[in-house]
């Protein structure tokens, strides 16, 4: 059986795991990418997107190949491009289209009613989807598979969910080459995960809401071997030659034994520099030193709020100012690069705390701060709690279950999207500017001052190339091979279309 994945401008490990079960049960598969020029998660230009939109070539690539079945991988983002390729594809082929991914695993009640649909999967996607195409390959499809849901004679099947796959070591390593294969901006850098699930449960995150879905199937974070891991990057190594690891893991370093073991062995058999994500109370003077020891250059830190009572009782993270403070203190303190991440717009959010966040940030100076603002995604704990509180219309609610969020900047506090980018841009001086002249622009408030000539989208492009950390310097480097190979072949096309018509 041949099977397709349309895929946006990011590289997902969900694609590449199915790819690899799927090949290994004896089938093919292909990846289209659309590069979403202009308008990716940090370009926003529509009109240049217009010019150089992708969809009708990978309509012609799809026609080329001939496949089976269509699978796309849906993150809340980027559901409402999904929709707009599938219902595409959906009018020039007659392809049964299976969506999965975060998604519609949020709300599959939703995505299934959608023409375009035929198949939603729900949760984790390796087994069902292997299980599907050796059904369809057999000449009948099986309707009872768990975690799917299909439309047959009219009617919707709702399928229960299985058990979580426990046993990480078994899935076969996440196929590559179905990226490489589709763009060479993907052979920058190697991307893992050594584990699946949470140990926390912030309620913006999706984990707040699979944490419910899976109860009872399962332990929600389970964890490969350092064998695995490492069996995994000495492959990589020899094929690929990456200069740059990512451990994708929500929270790396989290269990002392399991990082002890890795870090010999990662550096006496794959010793590549490599950036990993790790909760604050996870870092301590140990992790650190196994980390910088084995290889480590990049440690990205969630801050999220540093009001204590907002962080508590409305995120759900459970972490004292003091001991994020340290961990940050502790990552600069070592020589690894230190990344810190923070929401802006949180409902009740205050700008009273900005002077002890600005001294914090002034005495410590991260490579980079990002500042995100908060998104409702769909049946997290935050997003309840809006609704529960008639925090949105009801046309906004129905806007969050379709990916169009609604409000971004909550009610209930003083913070606009004027003060965002005034925010964004103090942050940005703390780099540069000695910290007495910065406490003495908070102190006078000076920021309520400061010229909004940017969107918050040309203050994180100019950021994004100007800032020297390893995930900016890698994301220009990618962003440079997106651009050059999705433009040239834009380019070819449309002038092999012009000539055909002339």
């Amino acid at each position: 059986m041949k099977i397709a994945f349309v895929n946006d401008s990011c590289q997902k490990l969900g694609i590449q795991y199915i790819s690899s079960v799927l090949k290994k049960g004896g089938h093919q598969t292909r990846l289209f990418i659309d590069p979403l020029l202009f308008y990716d998660e940090v370009l926003s230009l529509k009109r240049l997107n217009n010019i150089f939109d992708y969809k009708e070539i990978i309509i012609s690539q799809l026609k080329n190949y001939k496949p089976d079945l269509i699978g796309i991988s849906v993150v809340t983002d980027f559901y409402q491009w999904a929709c707009q390729m599938a219902q595409m594809i959906k009018q020039q082929m007659d392809v049964p289209i299976i969506f999965g991914g975060i998604h519609p695993s949020s709300v599959p009640e939703r995505v299934i009613q959608n023409d375009f649909v035929d198949i939603v999967c729900v949760g984790e996607g390796e087994y069902p989807m292997l299980e599907l195409v050796d059904s369809m390959e057999k000449g009948r499809m099986d309707y009872s598979i768990k975690n799917l849901w299909f439309k047959k004679d009219g009617k919707i099947i709702k399928n229960e969910i299985r058990p979580l796959i426990e046993n990480l070591d078994a899935l076969p390593f996440a196929d590559l080459k179905i990226y490489l294969q589709a763009s060479p901006q993907f052979n920058k850098g190697y991307y893992i995960a050594s584990s699946r699930g949470c140990p926390h449960y912030c309620s913006y995150c999706v984990h707040s809401y699979m944490r419910e879905l899976y109860r009872g199937k399962g332990n929600y974070l389970r964890r490969r071997s350092v064998e695995s891991v490492i069996q995994e990057l000495a492959e990589a190594k020899r094929e690929y030659s990456p200069n740059l690891i990512f451990f994708i893991d929500d929270c790396f370093g989290q269990d002392l034994s399991w990082l002890r073991e890795f870090a010999v062995e990662y550096k006496n058999k794959i010793g590549i520099k490599f950036y990993c994500s790790m909760f604050p109370s996870h870092v301590c003077e140990e992790s650190i030193k196994l980390l910088k020891e084995a290889g480590c250059r990049e440690i990205e830190i969630g801050i999220q709020s540093w009001d204590e009572k907002l962080r508590f009782e409305l995120l759900h993270r459970l972490v004292s100012n003091e001991v994020m403070e340290r961990a940050m203190f502790l990552t600069k303190k070592s020589g690894i690069n230190l990344i810190t991440g923070e929401i802006i717009g949180l409902p009740g959010q205050k700008q009273e705390n900005l002077k002890q966040r600005v001294q914090i940030y002034g005495k410590i100076k991260p490579e980079r701060a990002f500042f995100f603002t908060l998104k409702y995604y769909p049946r997290t704990t935050i997003t309840r709690y809006a609704c529960e509180n008639n925090m949105f219309t009801e046309t906004e609610q129905e806007k969050i279950l379709d990916g169009a969020y609604g409000r971004q900047i909550s009610k209930g506090g003083d913070i606009t999207d004027e003060n965002v980018i005034r925010l964004i841009s103090l942050f940005f001086l703390i780099k540069i500017l000695p910290q007495r002249i910065i406490m003495f622009i908070v102190d006078k408030k000076l920021y309520r001052y400061f010229p909004v000539f940017f969107s918050r989208t040309a203050l994180a492009i100019v950021e994004n190339l100007i800032s020297g950390n390893l995930e900016s310097e890698h994301n220009r480097v990618r962003a440079f091979y997106k651009y050059t190979y999705f433009m040239r072949n834009k380019i070819a096309y449309m002038f092999g279309v012009k000539r055909q018509k002339n």
